[in-house]
């Protein structure tokens, strides 16, 4: 189960797998991804919703603006946003309750 205290508009939020109490975290300088126990600013993800009707969303680092994505193998990954759009759907998820789903991997489930 990921947990989303979203608060703040555009919402941010930690990704936190609650069953190890881990956070889904970016190191700002080379982009990738780590698990933490901090809750700081690497720890710290705001979600952009980019189509209100089909749930699309980017989930970009707000200490690096990088953009959290998915390749076919499951890997998780950042890539830097071009003006707050991507060049595929690698970085586009769909967020239902407390499941983080990849739209372009659909058997990729965050917190699943």
């Amino acid at each position: 189960e990921i947990q989303f205290p979203c608060v703040e508009n555009p919402p941010s939020c930690f990704l936190t797998f609650s069953d190890v109490w881990t956070h889904l975290s970016c190191n700002p300088s080379d982009g990738s991804t780590f698990m933490s126990k901090n809750r700081l600013g690497w720890e710290k993800w705001e979600i952009i919703v980019q189509d209100h009707n089909t749930g699309h969303s980017l989930i970009k680092h707000k200490a690096s603006s990088r953009l959290l994505s998915a390749d076919s193998d499951g890997n998780i990954y950042t890539q830097e946003a071009k003006d707050g759009t991507v060049a595929d759907s690698s970085a586009l998820w769909i967020i239902q309750e407390n499941i983080v789903r990849s739209v372009a991997h659909a058997n990729l489930n965050l917190g699943a």
